[in-house]
């Protein structure tokens, strides 16, 4: 427990943590503050998106389409064509 400040239990850590450490959420009375801490919310698999392989190719075939290598680093090819285009540097 903790030693000084009221704490509030992680739903899937089971860590008592202070409120900063948990998002508001305004449909979770009387507290409203999110059911798992941060730290678990942001571990979790439930929020990354789920890439299949269809659509990983699907985004290689485009890239490729666009002229860019694919074996190569995409974001440095991307700031080398903005810089040739319009005359800025990004990144």
């Amino acid at each position: 427990m903790l030693e000084s400040e009221w704490g509030y239990r992680c739903s899937r850590c089971g860590s008592y943590l202070t409120e900063d450490h948990f998002h508001k959420d305004k449909s979770k009375p009387p507290f409203y503050i999110a059911y798992t801490c941060k730290e678990c919310r942001k571990n979790s698999d439930e929020h990354k998106p789920i890439l299949y392989e269809s659509d990983i190719q699907a985004g290689l075939q485009v890239l490729t389409r666009m002229g860019y290598d694919i074996e190569g680093d995409i974001h440095q090819q991307f700031i080398e064509r903005i810089k040739t285009k319009y005359g800025k540097q990004i990144g």
